[in-house]
């Protein structure tokens, strides 16, 4: 029966006669949990480039800034950005915030504005947007701490 399943998930796929990039992309099924490294053979496989994490002005350009204080949160918020890919560097924290942890603060932000004051929606937003990426108790205490010297909240 599984085998069957997945003959009729199989598709073919067509590039363009002058393609230039193809990215194929997999998920594993959400009930899978094991996490397994690229044998020596299927790396050598793979061509590329190698990305240096984005410089605040590269985010600054990809973010929806909207309705987001500049002093308040947006200057704040890519200074801390770049700590935390500094303590991932230094082996400190096991995640480095992503251009999509980044959007999802400015949305959050955006969706609670005028619930709260802007203080408490700046602390709600680190909380619940960038706090919780850090499951690993130390980890989460040292990104609060850098919360708090940051952006002067209270967490």
């Amino acid at each position: 029966m599984a085998e069957k399943q997945l003959l009729q998930m199989e598709k073919k796929y067509k590039l363009n006669e002058n393609c230039k990039l193809s990215i194929v992309w997999t998920i594993n099924p959400a009930g899978y949990a094991g996490i397994n490294t690229m044998t020596e053979d299927l790396r050598s496989r793979f061509i590329g480039s190698i990305w240096s994490y984005p410089t605040n002005s590269e985010l600054d350009k990809v973010i929806n800034w909207e309705q987001i204080p500049d002093e308040q949160v947006r200057k704040p918020l890519l200074t801390f950005i770049q700590d935390i890919h500094a303590l991932k560097m230094k082996g400190d924290v096991e995640y480095s915030l992503s251009i999509r942890d980044i959007a999802q603060f400015c949305e959050y932000f955006r969706d609670m504005l005028g619930t709260k004051s802007t203080q408490d929606v700046i602390q709600d937003a680190l909380l619940e947007v960038i706090l919780v990426k850090f499951s690993d108790p130390a980890e989460r205490e040292l990104v609060r701490i850098r919360v708090n010297d940051t952006f002067g909240a209270k967490l």
